[in-house]
């Protein structure tokens, strides 16, 4: 996730998303690289975006539980973007239109920032617009609604609220999204006040994500870290 907000804050400005299974990954993968000049170098695509020249990156990402692989290809704005925006199975789309999905439960948004933040000189921009992720819709109004389920019957069964607190405690902690599960949490206690007249018994901890480095470098490297 961290890495194609990454990207898309660096200028891509088209995308094409896929899933692929385990026994096509290797082939699907070499024809985009050669489609879309991925083994460039980092000297290589500077010089590219100079010339004005469309850059494009991979994003892989390997889903433990279904056993697929989701793709996001990221394109930047050139002169060879139309050679690049062809029909296929990997179409590309501008970004927003329609947004990047991760995983059905995150899209990718552009939200402008408060002023206080503009000023705060720890950051390492000051764009009044940035990127961020949060969740669906769908998934936030199915998360809003197990919690409130959970209060009703928390005299019966108090370990559903516990579950959700989990649940809310382990999401990626990027900014958009912390701030809906701040409007979850807020909902969910006038919820609990509401039905119980009383506080409630638990508390929310949210940590932040920070940066990190890639799993793997190649794709080889992503096949051997999860056959392991």
């Amino acid at each position: 996730m961290q890495r194609i907000q990454f990207i898309v804050s660096r200028g891509a400005t088209h995308h094409a998303q896929m899933t692929i299974p385990l026994k096509s990954i290797e082939a699907v993968v070499k024809k985009l690289t050669l489609r879309y000049d991925l083994n460039l170098s980092k000297d290589q695509k500077y010089k590219r975006k100079k010339e004005g020249q469309s850059v494009a990156d991979l994003v892989i990402f390997f889903d433990i539980t279904d056993q697929l692989y989701h793709l996001f290809i990221l394109v930047t704005e050139g002169d060879s973007l139309a050679s690049f925006t062809q029909s296929g199975y990997d179409k590309l789309s501008p970004i927003n239109e329609p947004r990047i999905i991760f995983t059905e439960r995150y899209e990718l948004v552009r939200t402008t920032r408060k002023k206080s933040a503009m000023a705060n000189k720890g950051r390492s921009h000051n764009d009044p617009e940035t990127w961020t992720w949060r969740m669906t819709k769908a998934y936030y109004d199915s998360i809003k609604s197990y919690f409130e389920k959970a209060v009703i019957v928390h005299p019966k069964d108090p370990s559903q609220l516990a579950k959700g607190v989990y649940i809310l405690e382990r999401m990626a902690g990027l900014r958009g999204v912390r701030q809906q599960i701040g409007l979850l949490w807020a909902h969910t206690l006038t919820c609990w006040k509401h039905a119980y007249k009383a506080e409630m018994p638990h508390t929310l901890t949210l940590g932040f994500m920070r940066a990190v480095e890639h799993d793997a470098q190649s794709l080889a490297e992503l096949m051997a870290l999860h056959k392991q």
